[in-house]
């Protein structure tokens, strides 16, 4: 005979009062098994981070003492580096010894007082043409002026009458900076070429002689002259005792070179051939070995993140 399941459905009643107790009751229990837990937790923290603490201390320091050292010679090394400029000097001296012969060098081209065409780039490239924009503004100056003076243009011939090129592009600066903006475009993109021109915009705004004299900062032009003119006959002193130890280095090497050191010399560059030809050859054998290194080291830093 088969049985039937019934399902008992009951709605329970409680009062208030049985209600309030048994939540109390519930709390109160549960409060405590809370606290026991919370502090068996913190119990458990604390001696997990002491013996955490306790070995990576133990193992920091047996090479607390070797990374001293370590330390301390690379601060050694780091020291005697940063307090040894002369590697930075000396290309600071080459760089502005350099610089001088150029601008004196152009000058002379010229035919410019050296402090004189040295302001004049200086205010040019405060004003945004740098690089030497300068000279190429110059240079097609220059021609037309050359044009004039032969009677096949008379654009500049206004400006036949200046001392050197350099009054006379200021002159003709001066003069695009009274024109109205479309006769100045028009003006500047025919003697200096329409890409130029753009690039002289704010030369053309400045004030040559007030931003010269900013520049200079207190300096008179006799001063900036005497430097410039020093210092270019310093870059030939130097130009000069280069070449003589180069002559140096010829005479020595050239008296202690024979067919032997050449010889000696085609040898070991035949054995360095060979040996990269031959790590050439196993060169899959040692990019496996790299692979399973990286791939170790990889492994092992998985491993020490998990553990940690």
């Amino acid at each position: 005979m088969a049985t039937k399941a019934y399902a008992l459905r009951v709605k329970p009643e409680i009062s208030p009062a049985d209600a309030k107790k048994a939540e109390q009751q519930l709390n109160s229990r549960f409060g405590k098994v809370a606290k026991q837990y919370g502090e068996e937790m913190q119990k458990q923290n604390s001696k997990t981070a002491d013996d955490f603490s306790h070995r990576m201390n133990g193992a920091f320091g047996k090479i607390k003492k070797g990374w001293a050292l370590a330390a301390g010679a690379l601060a050694a090394v780091v020291g005697a580096v940063l307090n040894n400029p002369i590697d930075e000097a000396d290309a600071r001296l080459n760089e502005f010894l350099a610089k001088i012969d150029n601008i004196n060098t152009r000058a002379q081209q010229w035919n410019v007082d050296p402090a004189k065409y040295y302001l004049a780039t200086q205010v040019a490239e405060t004003a945004g043409a740098k690089n030497g924009l300068i000279d190429t503004a110059f240079l097609r100056i220059a021609d037309r002026l050359e044009m004039a003076r032969r009677g096949e243009d008379e654009t500049l011939k206004e400006f036949l009458d200046a001392e050197d090129i350099v009054d006379a592009s200021y002159r003709l600066f001066q003069t695009w900076a009274n024109m109205n903006p479309t006769e100045r475009a028009a003006s500047m993109g025919d003697i200096l070429g329409v890409r130029q021109a753009n690039m002289f915009a704010e030369l053309v705004q400045t004030d040559w002689a007030q931003r010269a004299k900013e520049i200079m900062g207190g300096y008179s032009s006799e001063q900036i002259r005497q430097a410039i003119v020093k210092s270019g006959a310093l870059e030939e002193r130097q130009a000069i005792g280069r070449s003589q130890l180069n002559v140096q280095e010829l005479m020595r090497i050239s008296s202690e070179t024979s067919e032997r050191t050449i010889e000696s010399q085609h040898l070991l560059e035949a054995i360095k051939q060979r040996e990269a030809l031959d790590d050439i050859k196993n060169y899959e054998k040692f990019a496996a070995s790299e692979i399973g290194r990286i791939e170790l080291l990889a492994n092992t830093v998985d491993k020490i993140s998990d553990g940690v």
